[in-house]
């Protein structure tokens, strides 16, 4: 159906909606709708490390260091694939675990013991933070999109690979101000590639 008042062959107003693991939910007295990764994703995860809910949380979500150390159990290859995948899969709403998702994916291969443990620093995280919503407000009708780009030089420790990241908002905005260069010139080409 469609999310809003109540319209022909609906008894109510259709409030929430599940979108792909997403729930949207409109607010009719401020007008604003609320879209969140479903936390159902964070309980899941948290069960799969053995967490408890309200347990001990961890004020940011990653760490530096990946990719040195000795393997972990063989019985544990499931579990880091099915949390790098979900993680993954959050990082889409979830802006401040993107990279450390991304980065514990990177080490699918190796299975360190440290990304082992970066792997449930992520889900600590989470288990404080257990739900992000992003507000849509009513606005009127714009003709300018922002992109906003930023990098980080040489961020991974192994491969010493930059990191990117673009955000493309459609609305009334300042945008940052961004540093001079090389892999900042390669986040705004790439920034401005989305559009």
């Amino acid at each position: 159906g469609i999310l809003g008042p109540r319209q022909s062959g609906r008894d109510a107003d259709l409030t929430q909606v599940r979108i792909l693991n997403r729930i949207v939910t409109w607010d009719a007295k401020a007008d604003e709708i609320l879209w969140e990764a479903d936390p159902r994703h964070v309980q899941i995860l948290a069960r799969g490390f053995g967490f408890k809910e309200g347990g001990n949380s961890v004020a940011s979500p990653g760490t530096k260091k990946l990719a040195q150390g000795p393997l972990f159990d063989k019985a544990d290859w499931p579990l880091f694939g099915s949390a790098c995948m979900r993680l993954s899969f959050l990082a889409m709403d979830w802006a401040d675990i993107s990279f450390c998702s991304k980065e514990a994916a990177r080490c699918m291969a190796s299975r360190t013991m440290m990304a082992f443990r970066s792997l449930k620093r992520i889900v600590r995280y989470l288990i404080g933070v257990p739900r992000l919503a992003f507000v849509y407000k009513r606005q009127k009708m714009l003709l300018c999109v922002t992109i906003d780009t930023d990098s980080n030089y040489a961020a991974c420790i192994t491969t010493r690979k930059s990191t990117t990241f673009a955000v493309l908002r459609f609305g009334d905005h300042v945008p940052l101000a961004l540093s001079v260069g090389e892999a900042e010139f390669v986040a705004t080409i790439r920034g401005s590639s989305i559009v």
